[in-house]
C-alpha cells in the first residue's frame, strides 16, 4: 500500500509530515515517531497512542496494545535522533485527548 501523508502541527507551531499506513504495516528499520489511529466518521481519525522508537520494524512486531485500543492505522515520521524524537512527541502529545 502506498502511504498517504498528513501534516501534524505541534503545540509549538512546528509542522511535521507523517506517512500513514493501514495495519499491519511493514515499516523500515529506522527510528522515528509514531501515532496509532482509529478512523472516525467523516474521514477524521482518533489518536490512540503516541510514541517513538529506534526501529519501526520492531515496533510493528509488538502492536498488541494498539490493536486492543482499536487501532487500524499507524502514521509515522522518520527521525533517527533520539532527542529530536522525544521533542516531537512532547510537541504533539496534546493530540491524545
Amino acid at each position: 500500500m502506498k502511504p498517504s501523508t498528513i501534516n501534524i502541527k505541534g503545540k509549538s507551531g512546528q509542522k511535521y509530515l507523517f506517512h500513514t499506513y493501514s495495519l499491519p504495516a511493514k515499516l523500515t528499520t529506522v527510528g522515528g515517531v509514531y501515532i496509532y489511529l482509529r478512523p472516525l466518521k467523516g474521514g477524521d481519525f482518533k489518536v490512540l497512542k503516541i510514541g517513538h522508537t529506534h526501529n519501526f520494524d520492531e515496533e510493528m512486531k509488538n502492536t498488541t496494545i494498539a490493536k486492543k485500543l482499536g487501532a487500524t492505522h499507524i502514521t509515522a515520521l522518520q527521525k533517527n535522533n533520539k532527542s529530536k524524537r522525544e521533542l516531537i512527541v512532547k510537541d504533539i502529545w496534546y493530540l491524545l485527548r
